[in-house]
């Protein structure tokens, strides 16, 4: 049986929780990147400075209904597409979650294929690891 994850946010009246129907669909892996600085000093040695590491990943869940992907439109809308982060938590009954945010910069739902009621949710976000 999967896990069923939600998301939760600071709508500005208070933290909002939009729990998935369906599981995840684990089709990619995690990418990691990281932005690094080289200095070099006078001898010719390289010091090399990290400025942070961060992990993309890809949250994909099909078969979700109409409300469910309303609420998520109202989420990236109104919050995430400014810039703000959100929490995932991979299971909606455990507390532990990661502070994302979204990584592309246009957002479109769609139908899942062969139905007409249900929808697919994919985001591509980010965490900043370090």
């Amino acid at each position: 049986m999967s896990t069923i994850p939600k998301f939760e946010y600071d709508s500005g009246g208070g933290p909002v929780t939009i729990t998935l129907t369906g599981g995840l669909v684990e089709d990619e892996h995690p990418d990691y990147k990281g932005k690094f600085k080289d200095v070099y000093g006078g001898t010719g040695i390289r010091q090399r400075n990290i400025q942070y590491i961060e992990k993309i990943i890809t949250i994909k869940t099909t078969f979700e209904p109409e409300s469910v992907i309303d609420l998520i439109d109202t989420m990236v809308e109104t919050w995430v597409m400014l810039g703000n982060s959100f929490k995932f938590f991979p299971d909606k009954d455990l507390g532990a979650y990661t502070d994302v945010e979204l990584m592309d910069r246009t957002w479109k739902t769609k139908r899942t294929e062969n139905t007409r009621d249900f929808w697919e949710v994919k985001m591509k976000v980010r965490e900043l690891i370090s």
